[in-house]
């Protein structure tokens, strides 16, 4: 079998690496911030976010077989905030959400570590962005994390502001 190339290692270790950050983050937080404070105000809190990340996981593994096994095969594309509403993250307990993402993370990263050299450039069709091969897929979920992760640390920023807020309403 011929060895990865060194760019997708690098993209594998990215998406470890962001799943270890993600963790830190909620190990380091305090538990109330990721369900109260929103993004803008009304956005999505912390907790939803790390739930897209799961349920984005799943549609990346789904994706990445469909695109595998199929030839250039309709990848699907659900609406995002009905599957963080139907997810009911603020309700779950976080540390569960993260165990699930870590779960389907390691099946994911398991898949495409069996997939020939070959299959990497096969493309499905994304309703936004066509062609995409497997290979844009894997850049795709690398960037997904980083733009989610900054808007974690974001969101969880709302609590400095408002206390700076109430500071200066008070004074």
């Amino acid at each position: 079998m011929r060895p990865m190339s060194t760019i997708r290692r690098w993209h594998f270790d990215q998406l470890r690496n962001a799943l270890k950050t993600v963790f830190y983050i909620v190990q380091t937080g305090a538990k109330n911030d990721f369900t109260t404070y929103r993004e803008n105000g009304d956005g999505w809190t912390a907790a939803e976010v790390i739930g897209h990340l799961l349920d984005c996981e799943r549609l990346f593994l789904e994706r990445a077989r469909l695109t595998v096994t199929y030839d250039n095969p309709d990848l699907p594309f659900p609406d995002q905030d009905e599957e963080v509403i139907r997810g009911r993250y603020n309700e779950r307990d976080l540390q569960a959400i993260l165990a699930d993402w870590q779960h389907v993370r390691d099946e994911y990263l398991a898949y495409l570590s069996t997939v020939p050299e070959d299959a990497w450039e096969r493309e499905g069709r994304h309703p936004r962005v066509a062609p995409f091969s497997l290979n844009d897929q894997l850049f795709l979920i690398c960037w997904h994390d980083t733009i989610h992760i900054e808007q974690i640390t974001r969101i969880l920023t709302e609590k400095k502001l408002a206390e700076e807020q109430g500071i200066m309403d008070k004074g």
